[in-house]
């Protein structure tokens, strides 16, 4: 995605300005969260209609080792106070963001060229997706039918395709009800 379309300006302008001062035309960015499932990732990236897909870390970053103009790396969480001007390292913008947004544990893939190509896509291999997890607004009937046609196209009957309970987990709820 181009950064310039984020919500989050602090983050879309250090992108842009890492553009700027790398002199290209275009710079795309995919960004992935690498703690657990959580409220944030729902509100911040998935919407009512989402899901969570989760890779197998080590067999992306060996297919994005082969790509010609992609880097990766974690991304590093600083607090305003911490930032020197003077001791900015360019090829690290893309990589650093403010401080309220650690709970991300951020994993981001960057791709940057001089061309005029309006996306860039990075092959995702089906064999690298561990587990989906669908949202829970989803309704259970829709849920059902995702889950029945995602295993089917992924040609993995055994893939673990889940429907979230982060509003709403009975497990939790009967833990704190006295028979």
């Amino acid at each position: 995605m181009d950064p310039s379309l984020w919500e989050d300006k602090n983050d879309s302008e250090l992108m842009l300005e890492y553009k700027r001062q790398k002199k290209v035309k275009k710079l795309f960015a995919i960004c992935f969260c690498c703690g657990g499932e959580t409220i944030h990732h729902w509100n911040a990236f998935a919407g009512a209609n989402g899901c969570c897909i989760e890779f197998d870390r080590e067999l992306l970053i060996r297919r994005l080792h082969k790509l010609h103009g992609v880097r990766y790396d974690d991304v590093t969480y600083k607090e305003i106070e911490d930032i020197d001007p003077n001791r900015i390292e360019t090829r690290r913008i893309p990589f650093t963001k403010r401080w309220p947004y650690k709970c991300e544990k951020e994993f981001r893939i960057i791709w940057e060229g001089n061309t005029n190509q309006a996306c860039h896509e990075i092959p995702i291999d089906y064999d690298m997706i561990r587990k989906i997890t669908i949202s829970q607004k989803v309704p259970g009937s829709v849920f059902a039918t995702i889950r029945d046609y995602l295993r089917d196209v992924l040609c993995r009957p055994s893939i673990t395709i889940n429907h979230s309970t982060i509003f709403r987990n009975r497990k939790w709820i009967d833990k704190f009800k006295r028979a």
